[in-house]
């Protein structure tokens, strides 16, 4: 998941098979609303900017050009 979440940033990254991992981060989300909304915030600007059809589409479109210009 580093990929779509940035520790910290939009989200947390832990070990899956940790639960005092997930414990302590769903502890400090708790304890700490300004870091929820940052964090949620975050998330939705990273979707928008990355995870929408339009961008998609643009990068496969990209994908494609670029492929076919290796053939010529």
């Amino acid at each position: 998941m580093p990929e779509l979440v940035k520790d910290g940033q939009h989200g947390f990254l832990f070990d899956p098979e940790s639960v005092e991992e997930l414990a302590d981060r769903l502890t400090q989300l708790a304890l700490e609303p300004g870091l929820r909304q940052r964090m949620a915030d975050a998330a939705v600007k990273f979707a928008f900017e990355n995870l929408t059809i339009e961008v998609a589409s643009r990068r496969l479109a990209s994908i494609y050009r670029d492929l076919l210009q290796k053939q010529d």
